[in-house]
């Protein structure tokens, strides 16, 4: 029960800090796209009567930002309700098994994230399998447990198979070397244990590596993120202030 009460404190650490890096950039740059648009469609049009008398020399950008804001202000009610309905349909499209299928695939395959969610799967894996295998349940019932505890469909459809395999008797190693979800290094950890007869202390030590990596790579990914993130919301209220002060530093311009 300690060991499961640790495994369990681990896990949801582990997944807070990744929903935690994953989520900050969206909620921020969410954050930065409403501010725009409630500049463009609440400040922008209230500036017109100013520039007005300075349609000969406004610049074609703050022409642009201009209509687009008058023509925001005039239908950014309808903006609500086709949120609500794009997020009622999103939830609807997300729990179809073959769009969750692609999603978990995406996951796993991308090439920004999907080395940590790729390390992340193995962990889990192997710290569930390392704990149920070395309480005395047998490996079929362990696996069989383990596909319950992973929201992922291409993993779990990885270990199905995987059952299949191991009720024909044939080891864990050699199923797992023809799937893609596992790496040479668990592979090679994992064959080792069975031949040694210490799968217990090979799948714990497994865990500990991946979950060691998945911690580094959340630890890189912060660091490098938020720096990103405050240049880009920098740059795009930067943009806004530059495009509304053109006309101002053209007419300064012609006035010397």
């Amino acid at each position: 029960m300690l060991e499961m009460a640790k495994y369990i404190e681990n896990n949801e650490n582990i997944k807070k800090r990744v929903i935690g890096t994953l989520y900050y950039p969206g909620i921020v740059l969410t954050f930065a796209l409403f501010i725009t648009f409630i500049i463009l469609t609440f400040g922008v049009p209230r500036l017109e009567s100013v520039y007005s008398g300075l349609k000969g020399t406004m610049p074609l950008p703050t022409k642009i930002f201009i209509a687009i804001g008058i023509f925001l202000s005039k239908i950014w009610f309808i903006f609500p309700i086709l949120i609500i309905l794009l997020i009622t349909i999103l939830k609807k499209i997300l729990k179809e098994e073959k769009v969750q299928i692609y999603i978990d695939d995406f996951k796993l395959r991308n090439a920004l994230f999907g080395n940590l969610f790729h390390r992340l799967a193995i962990a889990k894996f192997a710290r569930t399998l390392s704990l149920l295998y070395g309480s005395g349940v047998s490996i079929i019932q362990a696996m069989e447990i383990v596909i319950k505890t992973t929201d992922n469909k291409i993993v779990q459809k990885t270990l199905l198979d995987l059952i299949k395999n191991l009720h024909e008797g044939e080891p864990i190693a050699n199923y797992i070397r023809k799937s893609r979800l596992f790496t040479n290094i668990a592979i090679n950890m994992i064959a080792s244990g069975e031949e040694s007869g210490t799968l217990e202390l090979m799948l714990t030590k497994l865990a500990d590596f991946y979950e060691y990596q998945v911690n580094t790579t959340l630890q890189s990914l912060t660091t490098l993120l938020e720096p990103i993130i405050m240049l880009f919301v920098g740059a795009v209220i930067a943009a806004v202030i530059l495009i509304l002060s053109l006309p101002f530093l053209e007419l300064g311009a012609i006035l010397k």
